[in-house]
């Protein structure tokens, strides 16, 4: 009878100890699934970025490498998996023109018009307004006259109507994806001026970045958020990140009483990114989300020693779900 009761015992405290590590071990999993979940809920982070070289001189080095650049991501190098040369530049400019930007129209104009004001003579450029659904109009197709470009950004207007922000980055992606099966060795970049406030759209995130697929365009969104509430503005914010992090254009940020040296910094910016010679491309080794990171980027001095420098944005944001 006692050596039964001690192997009850034995049996029981053994069915406790299994329990016991069942749970521990349970628990470690959904600690790392956790932990997995957090740092990488939607797989790698790609990215893409423009990088400017230039030599004592300031003048542009045009026979840059892959093993001549080393970019670096919060410190941390990173392992680049593409590299292109990018010349000359096609540049679709994107204007909203809906009723919630009426304030700022003049300096929309203004904006849009250094842009044009930047490009060379062998650049080219097509110029879109917005409002809504019903009214997304190209209003100058392609073409390397600034003077038909200025034009058609001097005549912009404002209407009333629920502004259909992805329908527009939809129409404007097809249009761009036709002209780049043409001419494929163009730096296609898109301009989306726009408080990046999406009322009324038949199309969503998701579709568009479909419709986008391998292009190489990259999205440039000024985002002009002064006149939106600061849900929205969050929104707003994602959006652009978003665009930004998928096709390897920055995005760039007007809150409320922005100055005009905060206009043309920002513009100043996106000509340096507009004008780069190259596009490189990685896989970032950090996985967190909602985060932003700093990037740097080393050139290997040329041939004879001559130094030369590189010139990357200051860094991106990953939105936590993008």
């Amino acid at each position: 009878m006692l050596r039964q009761i001690s192997d009850m015992k034995v049996v029981r405290n053994l069915v406790m100890l299994l329990m016991v590590t069942v749970i521990v071990s349970l628990s470690a999993v959904g600690q790392q699934k956790d932990q997995k979940k957090k740092s990488d809920p939607q797989g790698p982070i790609q990215v893409r970025a423009n990088v400017m070289v230039i030599d004592s001189k300031t003048e542009l080095v045009n026979d840059i490498k892959l093993e001549d650049l080393k970019v670096f991501e919060d410190g941390v190098e990173q392992k680049l998996t593409s590299f292109a040369r990018k010349e000359p530049v096609a540049l679709a400019l994107v204007v909203d023109n809906s009723g919630s930007l009426r304030s700022q129209l003049g300096t929309i104009i203004s904006a849009a018009k250094l842009a044009v004001f930047n490009l060379d003579t062998d650049d080219e450029a097509m110029v879109i307004r917005f409002v809504n659904s019903n009214t997304i109009q190209i209003i100058q197709e392609w073409t390397s006259d600034k003077a038909k470009m200025l034009d058609a950004v001097e005549n912009m207007y404002v209407e009333g109507g629920a502004s259909a922000v992805m329908d527009a980055l939809v129409l404007t992606v097809e249009k761009v994806k036709e002209k780049e099966k043409v001419a494929p060795s163009k730096k296609y970049a898109v301009l989306f001026i726009s408080d990046c406030e999406d009322v009324d759209s038949y199309f969503n995130v998701a579709q568009l970045i479909r419709t986008i697929g391998d292009s190489e365009m990259q999205i440039f969104p000024f985002a002009m958020m002064s006149e939106i509430n600061l849900k929205t503005s969050k929104s707003a914010r994602t959006l652009a990140a978003t665009l930004s992090l998928r096709t390897g254009g920055n995005f760039y940020t007007l809150e409320k009483k922005f100055t005009k040296d905060q206009l043309l910094a920002n513009m100043k910016a996106f000509f340096i990114e507009l004008r780069s010679q190259y596009v490189i491309g990685y896989t970032s080794s950090n996985l967190t989300r909602d985060s932003t990171r700093q990037l740097r980027v080393e050139v290997r001095d040329g041939a004879t020693g001559e130094k030369r420098r590189g010139l990357i944005r200051e860094g991106y944001y990953v939105p936590e779900k993008y």
